[in-house]
């Protein structure tokens, strides 16, 4: 294994690239005063997540977050993603990233599964209870970006769920939350997560949610 360490002297979105012999890394400049929101599509690389058939969520959260960055374009806000490509992150290399971008908002994407009860279907949220920042809580935060999410994908959602322990979460001192997007394990679900147009009725019901957050 090698790695490096940079040290740059403005905020930056690393945007990388590979392919089986080079990797490049591009730093994109992002100015003090742009609110940034960070997308972070879990897993990638060795790490699928939840795996159902063909089907693994690394790919279909990547799908959804990029549809996220495409929807907000002209938005007076920045989407970045964490991960750009198929390779996984750890917590340390997150918590680097979202200093580095200088992150004002979270959003970590996820799918679910219920071996036990296939049936089951849905979409739900966590947050850190403990979080409260200039009029916006955190279970404010994951409960708008929930419902707009829901109303856009016509799915219902199921619960919030204060997670105040959480190790990614609970070190954030911005608005964070995790969405989870659907049961690859429901049958109905799961293929509907295979189109690409419910993944972008998804991304843009995460925009509307941004959008009446970000004003």
């Amino acid at each position: 294994e090698v790695f490096f360490t940079f040290e740059l002297d403005c905020m930056a979105e690393p945007v990388v690239s590979f392919d089986t012999r080079s990797i490049s890394v591009d730093f994109l400049p992002v100015e003090e005063d742009e609110i940034v929101v960070a997308i972070d599509p879990v897993f990638g690389g060795s790490q699928t997540g939840v795996m159902v058939g063909e089907q693994a969520e690394k790919d279909i959260v990547f799908a959804i977050a990029k549809n996220v960055r495409k929807l907000a374009k002209d938005r007076n806000y920045r989407v970045i993603l964490l991960r750009d490509g198929d390779y996984s992150l750890t917590q340390a290399d997150r918590a680097k990233t979202l200093e580095a971008i200088g992150a004002d908002y979270y959003i970590s994407l996820h799918l679910s599964a219920d071996t036990e009860d296939e049936r089951k279907y849905g979409m739900f949220a966590e947050y850190n209870g403990t979080f409260y920042r200039d009029g916006l809580s955190n279970a404010s935060f994951a409960d708008t970006l929930l419902k707009s999410v829901c109303e856009s994908a016509m799915d219902k959602g199921t619960e919030l769920v204060d997670v105040a322990g959480d190790t990614m979460l609970k070190p954030l001192a911005i608005p964070a939350a995790k969405l989870y997007l659907g049961y690859l394990s429901n049958k109905e679900e799961g293929e509907l997560l295979s189109h690409a147009d419910y993944r972008e009725r998804i991304a843009k019901g995460i925009v509307e949610g941004l959008d009446e957050m970000i004003k």
